[in-house]
């Protein structure tokens, strides 16, 4: 691989660290821009598996390897999963190429076969407003369809319990509270929640909820500043586990239409997503939103979704993270904006606009 093949490479990790990285974690800011100026740490990052995040997969490899008790040679003590307190430095960028070469066997070996199906369970307090929005309109149960499910975190949503400014709804029982922080308005969100007809994931790379190695793998992929996210995703995890879902393997443009087809015929079909469309090429997208509008000839369905806004259809991402809502009708299509919002459900500021036609969200 010669220097010039490495040139987008090193780009994509300049531009992890400081846009990605930077506003929320020093430390992978601080390792993701020494890796883009380090032309053997780039060739060895160019074995991630292809069509997934370089970046991600060897932060995460590391990070797996360090929590399993590897000889770290100081690394962990700039890890505050690991109880470590130091601000990353020169020496962190030292340590971490050393670990990355004292293991560069095993970290190759999970950067060629691993995947980075995350499923930020935070975003469920973003997506619940539009759940809410689509049974009040149906006046029926919801049929849940989720594209890239992961984990089935947010398959599970009704089982947490939400906190928004003032207001407490969802499962009192629960051991899980998400609570975003609300600019201005608070989201119409009202108790009881909505009732669950069935739950179906498509999931290109399912996971093994009783492997304990899945378990390990998602707990590295979160960021070490993290803690509180990864013991949210403790609680929700045992909550998955516990909740029966359908998920069903494959490219959810193959598998949908099979799977709104096992809806109850009372039930409202609801596809939401978050944060999956990016990884559906352009053309596969317009395939799947032509797949809802033929189906919606026969019975109306309900889209939501977080994502990067242009990602539903065909455009390119970009910087804005919204929710929106699509009804599917009569073979016709009109979506809403319903908010702007932090990608790990941090923060929500609602600000519905009008239905427009079409289903970009």
């Amino acid at each position: 691989m010669s220097d010039a093949s490495l040139a987008p490479l090193a780009d994509y990790f300049r531009y992890f660290s400081e846009v990605h990285a930077a506003p929320i974690s020093p430390l992978y800011a601080a390792l993701t821009g020494h890796v883009a100026g380090d032309e053997a740490l780039l060739r060895l990052a160019a074995k991630s598996r292809k069509g997934q995040p370089a970046a991600n997969l060897l932060l995460g490899a590391v990070h797996l390897l360090l929590q399993q008790g590897e000889e770290a040679g100081g690394l962990g003590d700039y890890y505050p999963s690991l109880g470590g307190t130091k601000k990353p430095d020169d020496e962190a960028a030292r340590l971490f190429t050393r670990f990355v070469w004292a293991h560069e066997p095993r970290i190759i070996e999970i950067i060629s076969t691993h995947v980075t199906n995350t499923n930020e369970v935070g975003r469920a307090a973003l997506l619940l407003p539009a759940f809410e929005m689509a049974a009040s309109e149906a006046h029926a149960p919801l049929y849940l369809v989720e594209i890239g499910p992961s984990c089935g975190l947010i398959l599970c949503w009704d089982k947490y319990r939400y906190r928004y400014g003032d207001l407490e709804i969802g499962d009192a029982e629960s051991p899980l509270l998400l609570a975003p922080e609300v600019k201005g308005a608070p989201p119409p969100v009202s108790a009881p929640l909505p009732t669950i007809a069935g739950r179906a994931g498509l999931e290109m790379h399912p996971v093994d909820l009783d492997d304990p190695h899945t378990l390990d793998w998602q707990l590295a992929l979160i960021w070490p500043e993290h803690k509180e996210r990864a013991a949210r995703f403790r609680k929700a995890f045992a909550i998955a586990r516990a909740t029966p879902k359908q998920i069903i393997a494959g490219d959810a443009v193959d598998t949908l239409e099979d799977a709104i087809a096992a809806a109850p015929a009372a039930a409202a079909i609801c596809v939401h997503h978050s944060f999956t469309m990016y990884q559906i090429p352009k053309d596969r997208r317009v395939v799947l939103s032509q797949i809802l509008l033929d189906v919606s000839l026969s019975r109306p369905i309900w889209r939501t979704g977080v994502e990067w806004a242009g990602t539903i259809q065909d455009g390119d991402p970009s910087e804005k993270n919204t929710l929106g809502i699509a009804r599917y009708d009569g073979g016709k299509a009109a979506h809403q904006h319903l908010a702007f919002c932090e990608p790990h459900g941090r923060w929500i500021e609602w600000g519905p606009t009008a239905p427009q036609d079409g289903d970009r969200l």
